[in-house]
């Protein structure tokens, strides 16, 4: 374990799925090559010293809404018995009806035997896999996650629910959505982690700029971070597509080709939004810390000052 890390190890979810959390400590992951996670660091060998850790953040449990969610920076199986045991007395003195663990692929065989220790006292018992994307080359080569397999029905036969890992270099908007389709499709829920609240740069163009609005005109917000109000398709349809040059003195004091195809635009921003550039009142260019979003499309174009601009946003978050 980190020395001097003292995480809040009980909390309460109030709102979407309302449920409480408890923080456990285990003998860590047994995977540990996923190249974005050292959530192993909370982790000890010394048994006794985790349980007592994890029977404080337990005896914190009161049964509010009669659902539980543990979390131990790895799999279940890196819990201690005694540690288990105690979860199954709580879960009877709280009148827990519904309880989550979290599980990594490699551990898919002990799922099922694990879940009766439960459903054996009357307690639902959930499964949820940090699979982060179902692109598999991504999720394999880049992230290193150890899931062989790539078909999300046979995957969804060890596990109830998923994690996703969204705003990671490489992702496109479509491919986003996409992973969020098809989690909803298999999984009874998904919960999506957004990198983007990690400090990672994100640039979203055109559809890219709609995901990371938090609010969307007539639907439902998707990613939701950037602080923006936006416009699907205000620009018209395809055939109302067009370019023009612009100026925009964020990026570069030369004219700048912008194209537009089915494009958004940005209704209203929030007080930590930057206006880059406006077109005809309407705003097409914005930046909110880390992220940085335009209506038109940069990479249609042979002009690569927009990229050099993300780029230098990427090199001032790599030398803090």
């Amino acid at each position: 374990m980190v020395e001097g890390f003292n995480p809040v190890r009980y909390s309460v979810i109030e709102d979407k799925n309302p449920r409480e959390i408890v923080m456990l400590v285990g003998d860590g992951c047994k995977w540990r090559k996923c190249r974005f996670c050292d959530y192993h660091l909370d982790s000890s060998l010394d048994i006794e010293a985790n349980y007592k850790i994890n029977k404080e953040a337990l005896e914190q449990v009161t049964g509010l809404y009669n659902e539980l969610e543990v979390i131990n920076s790895g799999s279940f199986v890196d819990l201690d018995e005694k540690t288990i045991s105690l979860i199954k007395k709580i879960c009877l003195e709280k009148n827990i009806k519904t309880i989550h663990f979290e599980c990594h692929y490699m551990h898919k065989d002990d799922v099922k035997e694990f879940k009766k220790k439960f459903e054996n006292i009357g307690v639902e018992c959930i499964i949820k896999l940090g699979l982060e994307t179902f692109d598999y080359n991504l999720r394999e080569n880049i992230l290193i996650k150890g899931i062989e397999e790539k078909n999300p029905k046979e995957i969804a036969k060890y596990f109830d629910e998923i994690n996703l890992l969204q705003g990671i270099t490489g992702q496109t908007a479509e491919s986003m959505i996409n992973d969020i389709e098809t989690g909803l499709k298999y999984f009874k829920r998904i919960c999506v982690n957004i990198m983007i609240e990690n400090g990672m740069p994100v640039f979203g163009t055109c559809a890219g700029l709609i995901v990371l609005a938090k609010n969307i005109e007539g639907e439902q917000a998707h990613i939701g971070t950037m602080d923006i109000t936006v416009r699907r398709n205000a620009y018209g349809k395809q055939i109302d597509s067009f370019s023009e040059e612009v100026v925009i003195p964020e990026v570069s004091d030369k004219p700048f080709p912008l194209v537009f195809i089915r494009a958004p635009w940005i209704d209203s921003v929030g007080d930590n939004v930057k206006i880059l550039c406006k077109l005809n009142g309407h705003i097409v260019a914005a930046r909110e810390n880390n992220m940085l979003v335009t209506s038109f499309h940069p990479e249609l174009t042979k002009n690569l000052d927009f990229h050099k601009y993300f780029i230098n946003m990427i090199k001032q978050k790599k030398s803090r």
